[in-house]
């Protein structure tokens, strides 16, 4: 039994030292290196473009009230209490147009409208400026695609209700 103990020693012993040499053969024996990952950078502002898209040809938007869900950790970029009227503005089709939002930072909803007297075409409207705080991660798909029409009116004498349109938001991380 001694001799096979010793044989059995030997030929392990052998084997260990053939692994170790091989190591300079070409075949790494080291396991592999990773670069440190960063951790995801939070932006510091997002600009959300309100659209209104769907309306009848010809028809002009004369008012329009929106609501938007804000992710946690985003607030209109300047706000007093429940008003976050210097955080929207009035853009594209209806630049010039008059906007003000009231904001519930409880629920952190936001729902600003946009009024025209001589009425927008389908396409951007409102502009909408938010800061994120510190530590909070997000992105694009943070925010809902759509914001929910509250009401939408023409900009005829006689306002009418227009139905069918559809608020898409792009958001801009900054």
């Amino acid at each position: 039994m001694t001799i096979f103990r010793i044989t059995l020693l030997s030929l392990l012993t052998s084997l260990a030292l053939m692994l170790v040499g091989c190591a300079g053969s070409g075949v790494s024996s080291r396991v592999a290196e990773t670069t440190p990952q960063a951790l995801p950078q939070s932006p510091a502002k997002v600009i959300l473009k309100l659209a209104v898209t769907d309306i009848p040809d010809g028809t002009g938007v004369g008012a329009i009230q929106v609501s938007l869900q804000l992710p946690a950790g985003v607030t209109p970029n300047s706000y007093s209490g429940n008003d976050a009227s210097a955080s929207v503005l009035a853009s594209g089709s209806a630049s010039g147009a008059l906007a003000a939002s009231p904001y519930n930072s409880a629920t952190g909803i936001l729902t600003p409208a946009v009024v025209s007297a001589t009425g927008f075409k389908a396409g951007e409207f409102l502009t909408i400026s938010c800061k994120v705080a510190p530590g909070t991660i997000i992105t694009t798909a943070s925010f809902p695609a759509y914001a929910r029409i509250v009401q939408i009116y023409d900009s005829k004498p006689a306002p009418a209700r227009i139905t069918g349109a559809s608020c898409p938001v792009t958001v801009i991380l900054q």
